[in-house]
Formats: C-alpha cells, structure tokens, sequence
C-alpha cells in the first residue's frame, strides 16, 4: 500500500470522560501514537498539550531485533469507568502481518508491554 509520507495518518477517536482521546499511525517512523486532550468546551474547543505518546515504537522491546512499521489502521475504544485499563487500542503490524491490541490506564500508564503479550491474531490464520 504506498502511504503519504508523514504523521497523524489513519487517526482514531474516542472519548474518555468529556476529553477526545487521538491515536494514529506515524508513517515516517512506523509507530503508533495517541494523544489525551486536556480539555474539551463548547466555547473553546477541543484543548491538547503536546503530550503526544509513542505507544508502540516498533522494537517489540528490544524483542523484535529490527524495527517493525507498527500502528496502521488503528482502532480506538474506551471502557467504562470501573475498567482498570480504560484504553484499548487494536492495530496492525505490517512487518510480521499481525494484529495488535494494547491497553493502558487513563493516562496512558501501565500500557501492555510490546512483544507476543500484544497478539490478537498472528497473521498465519
């Protein structure tokens, strides 16, 4: 698939409480990443604080030995407040061909760690 050069491609969107959350693929460094708004008003718009987060950088954790072009066709979803990670991003791997899922806390802490543990389908199936 030839891709525009550039970020912010493929953008998802969800909302988190009463603040949109971002996540899009990075097609000049082959990432996945996502952004939490810090406000969100009627009379001022939609507010984010350049707090952007890599959630997948491609190297598996160092697992992976080359850098994988991860992160396209993100899909965005939050759960319910009583969730303990609210954030669930599932995406593509195009270097192995397999699908993703990541989950992470309302801030972005405790995301899983990159490597097998984030495999929903292998791309042999």
């Amino acid at each position: 698939m030839n891709l525009p050069a550039g970020n912010g491609l493929m953008p998802s969107i969800a909302y988190l409480d009463s603040l949109p959350v971002v996540v899009w693929y990075d097609h000049t460094n082959g990432q996945l990443k996502g952004e939490i708004a810090t406000a969100d008003s009627a009379s001022n718009g939609v507010t984010f604080g350049g707090n952007i987060q890599t959630l997948d950088d491609g190297t598996g954790g160092g697992a992976y030995g080359t850098a994988h072009d991860v992160g396209r066709f993100p899909s965005l979803a939050i759960g319910p407040a009583s969730a303990t990670q609210r954030i669930a991003v599932a995406y593509f791997d195009a270097t192995s061909r397999q699908t993703l899922l990541l989950t992470a806390k309302s801030d972005w802490s405790s995301i899983t760690p990159e490597g097998s543990t984030r495999v929903i389908d292998n791309g042999a199936n």
